[in-house]
């Protein structure tokens, strides 16, 4: 079933759309997907309409929202800011809880920037299962410098507003950028983490995996890591998102197993072991096998 769904984070409406499996179960796993950068909750070529689908057929709550400023939601994205995209995420933690009194454990997505906003919202929730990116946004002012460009960053600050394809960007979303390090994030994030990435993605550098990995390592924290080989920013292609899917799915259902089992060095991917010393010098640039 799938309905239109609203909750309100201070005096803005956010909306989205709660997708709740047909068969019902006790004890229930649910899913929350945070979109992007000038992004919804559709997302280019419907994605996480797609994702959503294909969990909840998997037995999974999902919620996919808008942003304030984004979609359906109320605001203006000139107002926009990370700090206020980490209080509307938790706040649809907390709503997704309250519709479901059943639901023992969350998992989080985020793609691109919605990446890097999900991993600070993680290190904020202490029972969070699980937290997944997709092709993540990792230092944050420098990777959407990369999107936008110098010329419009410049006018922002000069004037304080520009037009983005047909998205206002304030100062203060930008000075939200610069104080924002989803890096430091993950290491306070002690749950289980899988990036996706694609190797032809020209918008965030699938090179950003190794920044997520070498700070995880840091802290001898349990990561896993798969790059999809040749695939875009949006892994545009039916096989790519296919594979994403699986992944993703696969990657959860070993965390819903584990939960409670696993300890803070080991894999949450079939097959796959935590980091030891042989770990650390193996390439990050060959894609997990799957059992």
């Amino acid at each position: 079933m799938e309905q239109l769904v609203s909750f309100q984070v201070g005096s803005k409406i956010l909306r989205g759309v709660l997708h709740t499996p047909d068969k019902s179960c006790s004890g229930s796993s649910a899913v929350v997907i945070c979109h992007g950068f000038i992004g919804n909750k559709i997302g280019m070529h419907r994605i996480f309409v797609k994702a959503a689908r294909t969990f909840c057929d998997a037995g999974y709550i999902v919620l996919r929202f808008d942003f304030s400023g984004c979609g359906d939601s109320d605001g203006d994205h000139s107002e926009i800011t990370i700090d206020g995209q980490v209080n509307e995420t938790l706040a649809a933690i907390e709503f997704l809880r309250q519709s479901n009194s059943q639901i023992d454990k969350v998992f989080l997505i985020g793609h691109s920037m919605g990446g890097a906003v999900a991993a600070l919202t993680a290190e904020t929730v202490e029972d969070l299962t699980g937290l997944v990116m997709w092709a993540p946004v990792a230092k944050m002012y420098d990777d959407i410098l990369g999107i936008v460009g110098h010329r419009i960053f410049d006018s922002v600050w000069n004037s304080g507003t520009e037009n983005y394809m047909g998205f206002e960007l304030g100062a203060r979303f930008l000075k939200s950028l610069q104080q924002n390090r989803p890096l430091q994030a993950v290491q306070n994030f002690s749950g289980p983490v899988l990036i996706i990435h694609g190797t032809g993605d020209e918008e965030i550098s699938f090179k950003n995996v190794s920044l997520y990995k070498e700070t995880r390592i840091r802290v001898l924290l349990n990561s896993d890591f798969h790059l999809v080989m040749g695939a875009d920013h949006t892994f545009s292609n039916p096989s790519w998102e296919e594979e994403v899917f699986r992944v993703t799915l696969n990657w959860i259902e070993n965390c819903k197993k584990n939960c409670g089992n696993v300890s803070k060095n080991q894999s949450s991917l079939p097959g796959k072991i935590g980091y030891d010393k042989k770990d650390l010098v193996e390439s990050i640039y060959v894609p997990f096998t799957e059992e």
